[in-house]
């Protein structure tokens, strides 16, 4: 749909509904900050996890790029997540200077639970929503969904599409 015009009234309406969503994204990431505390990970360590679930095998320069830090930081984040046993090192046999990042089984436990906590907290909230107004968040969160995902970085929009397939 065509943009509508910036009048006063849909700046003030954006910036009502802005409030809003950051607010409710602070009170759903609750659970998540709990179980990053739970397990003593840092927002980009866990970022880390969770891309090197999404594409086990992944080197380090693509991780870094998709994680959108630097490719020194990545690899000391990197370094403290196998010292903890939840990453692990391996060697890609078609290229042996290259290393493949792996989740442990202790790596894999952290996003689980990190991930089942997160969907449990939302999914009870959602209880209190009758069906037609669930089936309008579900499509008003699609439509800002492919919005954030338009705007974002590449790599963002290539994980968004393998999301869908």
């Amino acid at each position: 749909p065509a943009r509508a015009a910036l009048t006063a009234a849909r700046r003030e309406l954006i910036a009502a509904t802005g409030l809003r969503f950051t607010r409710a994204s602070r009170l759903l990431d609750s659970v998540r900050l709990h179980a990053w505390e739970e397990f003593g990970l840092t927002l980009p360590q866990l970022r880390i996890l969770f891309s090197v679930r999404r594409t086990p095998g992944v080197d380090l320069g693509t991780l870094a790029e998709e994680v959108g830090i630097g490719a020194s930081a990545a690899s000391q984040q990197v370094d403290r997540l196998v010292e903890r046993e939840l990453l692990a090192r391996t060697e890609d046999p078609r290229d042996r200077r290259r290393l493949r990042l792996e989740l442990t089984d202790r790596g894999g436990n952290a996003t689980d639970a990190v991930s089942r906590d997160s969907k449990r907290h939302v999914e009870r909230l959602l209880t209190s929503l009758d069906d037609e107004q669930l089936r309008v968040l579900a499509g008003l969160l699609d439509v800002l969904l492919e919005a954030a995902v338009a705007a974002a970085p590449a790599p963002a929009r290539a994980r968004r599409r393998e999301a869908r397939a």
